[in-house]
This record gives C-alpha cells, sequence and structure tokens, in this order.
C-alpha cells in the first residue's frame, strides 16, 4: 500500500487524486467525522472499494423496498402525483425497460460496464433518463414521503458510485504504472490488474494472506464451486464476472449490446430505437440510469385507476432491482466463503503439528478439487492414511526452502523432477486428472508406455541433459527376454517427451508410485553417484525425491494423489511448476492385459522387458547446460559460482536432514 505524506494527507489526496468523493457525510458528532476520515485515509484503496461495494448492495435493497411502496401508494390514489406538463411519452417505458435488462445482464454475464440500478437521477430529480437520453418529459414533480425517502437513497447511490469509480481508476492507474515499470504484475494488463486488487482485499478480509505474487485470478479459475456448495459450475466463472461488474466501468470504455442476454420479457416489451439508446449509455461507461420514476409516472394518466401502468412498472423494476442485488450479494457472500476456507487450508498446511482434524481438512479438500472418481475413491478408502499429510509435507518443505534461495529471483516458474518408483495399470484416466491445478503447468514423461526407466536416463532428466537423441531401448535385465534390443525401440516414436498438458482429455494408464527405499535405495544412490561424478541438477531445476518416513515401501499411491498435494502446496507460493516424471512406466503385474493401440496413438508403447536408457553422448552433452543456464531459479545472474555452489549444498542438507541420510 502506498503511503500518503502528511501534507498530502491534510489535504486529502491520496494517488495524487483528491479524496473528497470518499469521505464520510459530515455529522453531528465531530470525533466521529475525524475518526471516519482518518481511517479513509490509511486504509487500501482496494478495502475501500470493497467496503463501498457492500454498502452499495445494501442500498439498492433498500431503493428496491422503497420503489415498491411507491408503487402501492400510486395505486391508492391520486394525492402523491402533481403532473404539470407532459409532452410525449414514447421513450418513458422502454427507456427504462431497456436500462433494466441492461443492468440484470451485466450482473448476470459480467458485461463491459456497470449499469447501476437506482440512482438519484432516476429519482425525480432532473438528471434521469428524462435528462441524459432526451426524453420529451419535462416538470414532473411527485410529492409524496414515499418518493422524498426514495430520492434521499438514490442521492446515496449515487455519491456511492461516484466514489466507487473514482477508485477504480486510482487502482487501474496504478496498474497502468506497474505495467510501464515491469514489476511483479507486470504481465497483467491495468484491467487485471484491478480485478487482482479486489480480489487480494477480499481474501485479506477472511484471513488469506498471501504473497503479493500470487494471481488469485489463477486460483479462483482453478478451483470448482463443489468446495462451496453441490453445484458443478466454475468458481472461476463466478468470481471473475462478479469483479468484472465493478471493474469494468473504470477499466474498459467500449460497450456491448446487453440486451439480448438481459431479461426477455422486458427485452420484448420495448422497441429497438429505445433499447439501443439506453443500452449504448450503458456500455459507454457512463453511470448508467435504471429506473426512471418521473417517465414511468408519465403513463399514470388514469389516476382513477388502482392499476397503473406506472404502478406496474414500479412493481416490476423493484423486482428486478432486488433479484440482482440479492444475486450480487449471493455471488459477494460465496467469494468470501472460499476465501474463508482456503485461508483454514493454507493454515493447515503450514502447521507442523497437524491435527487429525487438519488432516481430515486437507483429505476433503482435495478430494472435492480432484476430477478423477478413481482418486476420489483413494482418497475415500484411505481417510485414515497419513499418506497424503505427508506428502503435503514433503513439498511444504520443499516450498520454504526455495523461498529462502529465492528472495531476490523474480521468477515465477519451476521445473521439478520427481523421483520415484512406479507402474502403469490398465484402468485408465483422463491426461488432465495430472494437473488439478493451475499451479502445475505441465506434467511430462520421458520414457514410452509399458516401458522401465534406467537411473542414468533419471539422471539426464533431472540436470536438463536428456534429449530424445540420446535415448536408447533394450531388454531388461534378468528378464530372460530372447528379442534383441533393436526390436524393443517402439515405432513411430515422436521426437519429443510426453506432455499430459497436450494429452488433455485423451485416456492414459492410471499410473502408480512407491517410495524411494530408506536408508538405501539403488536408483536413487546411482542418481547421487552420477551427480557427484559428472554435475548438480541444473540451475532451474530442482529434484524430489519421494522419500515418506514410516510410510510402507510397498505402499502403492496414485500419481493425481501427488500431484494434487503438489498443485496445493503451490496454490499459496507465487511458483508455478512443470513436473518433470523420472518413474517406471512398466505393468504393475506381468500378467497384465494391457490394451496398447490407444496408447501408441497417444504417444508410443513398447513390447514387455522394454528398459529405456541414455547413450553415453548424453553425459558429455553441453546443449542443456547451455539451454537451462537461459533461465535461472536457484541462481540470481550476478552471483557468484560459490554462492551457487552454497545455495545447492543448502537445499541437499536440508533434505537430508528431514528425510536422513542416504548411503552414496
Amino acid at each position: 500500500m502506498s503511503m500518503v505524506s502528511e501534507s498530502n494527507a491534510q489535504k486529502g489526496y491520496l494517488y495524487g487524486q483528491s479524496l473528497d468523493w470518499c469521505r464520510p457525510e459530515k455529522t453531528e458528532n465531530t470525533d466521529q467525522y475525524q475518526r471516519s476520515s482518518h481511517s479513509d485515509l490509511t486504509m487500501d484503496v482496494a478495502d475501500m472499494l470493497i467496503d463501498k461495494i457492500h454498502e452499495w448492495v445494501k442500498l439498492q435493497k433498500e431503493g428496491a423496498e422503497k420503489f415498491d411502496q411507491l408503487a402501492t401508494e400510486l395505486e391508492k390514489t391520486k394525492k402523491g402525483c402533481n403532473i404539470s406538463k407532459v409532452v410525449g411519452s414514447s421513450v418513458s417505458v422502454g427507456g427504462a425497460a431497456a436500462m433494466t435488462v441492461s443492468a440484470i445482464s451485466a450482473l448476470v454475464t459480467g458485461g463491459a460496464a456497470i449499469p447501476f440500478l437506482f440512482t438519484a437521477g432516476a429519482v425525480a430529480s432532473g438528471l434521469g433518463l428524462t435528462t441524459n437520453v432526451a426524453s420529451d418529459v419535462t416538470d414532473i414533480t411527485v410529492s409524496s414521503l414515499k418518493m422524498k425517502e426514495a430520492k434521499e437513497i438514490a442521492e446515496k447511490i449515487e455519491n456511492l458510485e461516484k466514489g466507487i469509480k473514482k477508485l477504480m481508476e486510482t487502482l487501474k492507474e496504478e496498474g497502468e504504472r506497474k505495467e510501464k515499470e515491469a514489476l511483479s504484475f507486470g504481465k497483467l494488463s491495468p484491467e487485471d490488474y484491478v480485478v487482482q486488487r479486489i480480489l487480494g482485499a477480499m481474501a485479506k478480509q477472511e484471513g488469506l494472506i498471501l504473497n503479493a505474487g500470487i494471481s488469485l485470478h489463477m486460483v479462483l479459475s482453478g478451483l470448482s464451486k463443489t468446495v462451496i456448495t453441490d453445484k458443478a459450475d466454475d468458481f472461476g466463472v463466478l468470481g471473475i464476472s462478479l469483479v468484472s461488474k465493478f471493474v469494468m466501468i473504470a477499466a474498459r470504455k467500449s460497450g456491448k449490446s446487453l440486451v439480448s442476454n438481459g431479461l426477455p420479457e422486458l427485452a420484448a416489451s420495448m422497441g429497438a430505437k429505445a433499447a439501443g439508446k439506453a443500452v449504448g449509455r450503458v456500455g459507454a461507461g457512463v453511470i448508467g440510469l435504471a429506473f426512471s420514476v418521473p417517465e414511468l409516472v408519465v403513463n399514470c394518466i388514469d389516476i382513477k385507476n388502482c392499476r397503473t401502468e406506472a404502478s406496474e412498472s414500479l412493481k416490476k423494476n423493484a423486482v428486478d432491482i432486488r433479484i440482482a442485488s440479492d444475486q450480487m450479494e449471493k455471488d459477494l457472500t460465496d467469494i468470501q466463503e472460499i476465501f474463508r476456507r482456503l485461508a483454514k487450508v493454507k493454515r493447515c498446511i503450514e502447521n507442523k503439528t497437524r491435527s487429525d482434524d487438519d488432516r481430515q481438512t486437507l483429505l476433503k479438500f482435495a478430494k472435492e478439487s480432484c476430477k478423477d472418481e478413481a482418486v476420489r475413491q483413494w482418497f475415500t478408502e484411505n481417510s485414515e492414511s497419513k499418506i497424503f499429510s505427508k506428502l503435503v509435507d514433503m513439498f511444504h518443505f520443499l516450498k520454504e526452502k526455495i523461498d529462502e534461495e529465492e528472495k531476490n529471483n523474480h521468477s515465477n516458474d519451476v521445473d521439478i523432477t520427481f523421483v520415484a518408483h512406479g507402474a502403469i495399470t490398465a484402468s485408465t484416466m483422463s491426461a488432465s486428472c495430472l494437473l488439478p491445478l493451475p499451479t502445475i503447468s505441465d506434467v511430462v514423461l520421458y520414457s514410452p508406455w509399458n516401458c522401465y526407466l534406467e537411473a542414468n536416463a533419471a539422471y539426464g532428466v533431472a540436470t536438463g541433459k536428456l534429449q530424445p537423441v540420446h535415448r536408447t531401448f533394450c531388454c531388461t535385465s534378468g528378464s530372460g527376454c530372447k528379442i534383441p534390443d533393436e526390436n524393443h525401440r517402439p515405432e513411430n516414436l515422436p521426437n519429443m517427451w510426453n506432455s499430459m498438458k497436450k494429452a488433455g482429455n485423451q485416456k492414459v494408464p492410471n499410473i502408480i508410485v512407491s517410495p524411494l527405499k530408506t536408508p538405501e535405495d539403488g536408483a536413487w544412490n546411482h542418481i547421487e553417484y552420477l551427480k557427484k561424478e559428472h554435475g548438480k541438477p541444473g540451475k532451474n531445476r530442482i529434484i524430489i525425491p519421494l522419500i515418506l518416513p514410516s510410510i510402507d515401501p510397498k505402499e502403492d499411491i496414485p500419481l493425481p494423489v501427488v500431484t494434487l498435494a503438489l498443485s496445493l502446496v503451490l496454490m499459496f507460493s507465487r511458483f508455478q511448476a512443470t513436473l518433470h516424471l523420472t518413474i517406471c512406466l512398466g505393468k504393475l503385474s506381468e500378467k497384465m492385459k494391457l490394451d496398447e493401440e490407444p496408447l501408441r496413438q497417444q504417444y508410443a508403447c513398447t513390447i514387455d522387458y522394454t528398459v529405456m536408457k541414455s547413450t553415453e553422448k548424453m553425459l558429455a552433452s553441453t546443449f542443456s547446460a547451455i539451454k537451462s543456464s537461459v533461465e535461472r531459479f536457484f541462481w540470481r545472474t550476478e552471483s557468484s559460482a560459490e554462492t551457487q555452489e552454497g545455495a545447492h549444498e543448502r537445499l541437499s542438507k536440508a533434505f537430508k536432514a528431514l528425510f536422513g541420510e542416504t548411503s552414496e
């Protein structure tokens, strides 16, 4: 938050703009005024904006109630109305209806502007559609207590709208400055920056404190609404469309036709000319005036008729305002609830002395975030297991160490090489199940299906040295296979690795992993040996061995459970990971029947008893080393070789302290 200088604070300036529009109304209680004014000056702009939005919704509902009461009054008596002059009324009801449709539609769709539903200009003030839409109605006065109360509410709403618009513009200007300065939000447009700041303020109010570099847009877009309710709606759409209602009036000035997406019964009742004129006002980013009471009263010619067109229109508009306000209030509540729940999940992840209730909270959240039914079933069957909690601990420990090493590095992307024992089953899943949240950008497999992976090749993946040209195939040792090595190479082998992101919804075998053995594991020990002989992983790569203390090494864990644990941990960091899998993808059992043709179409599939190795040229290759130096993760560009070496050694020692020393 930018601090306000003392001189500017006295003048009421924030970010170089006057705060007159956001000062509270002065009351008889001077001390109360001073406290409120000071609070406004020290409060973050986004926090002020959220408060005003909540107040705006509340006043909209009050305004709808007054419309209802006013309509009832019009039906009962003509004493409250004094129509002194009417010159034509062709635009009146049509224009109001057009605004109604535009307003409700934008609320539902998150349109290109915020059409405010109930304003002072729309309530007999002479500033409503009678002036701005060039209606022929003039000199109309409605004198009643209900009308005066409605006008008072409308004036408060109009003042709020001015404040909201100013705050939006302030945030947008802040976003434009950051875009030019290429700071942490450099990749965000000024409009998206406004959305990020609003969401950040809402999260903070619910106790969810996050790193400034975390994209809440990405967090929300990756969560389904099932985290809150049993509905299958996409929560990301809810969050972004809601915020857009408030952002777009200041952020985007180009209008779009919203009538077609609005309330059809209202759209059908208006003429195209009136609708176009009304929508044009909303789409242009001007403060929309949804209803004009004077225009509605124009059609109340027959005062003796208790059920007049004016009163009916007022009642209908009151209903529309109430529905829209209730929906907006619900949307705000839903977002508050998800942030509140995320704050609880974050506390559970960070709590190293996790209770049984904390573990159940994590399991429940993970299960609800999961797309694959088989994985959901695993969570149900392992509700008492500590496996998922151990995985979370492992990845959270990693994140803490990355944070320590990366305080001065602005890169948000990280490559993680995951080392474990693995196998595939006969059942299948969508490849997208391995990408549960946007915090994992891709999962990359290196060996074909039904193929084992040798330790040298795994080291090549970890260091970034392995390229498709380096892979070779042969019989697995001790298998008794009689097929020549050259026949183990699959046909039509792609000259690229198997990206699960590109595979999308294609079916792939279910992959299970199991922990490395402690204190000794032959495969891991060989990788450690190669690191000493030929160099450590590339500077933008992190290697994670699946070592889970007190967990049976024979325990089979679905790979989506592992990627989900990593995704949840990364969700509360600024990092987005590409996960490189150095695991065997052979059959879980020799007798297992595998439908090979779909696997050949998806990527490639080998015959039984095949292992993928790397050529000797890989260890001598410097191509990958040059490539990996372009992006640096652990090491700042200007840091010395000694500093870089020290960073790697500290991380290595930290892992050994947590998981135990491995023999080499």
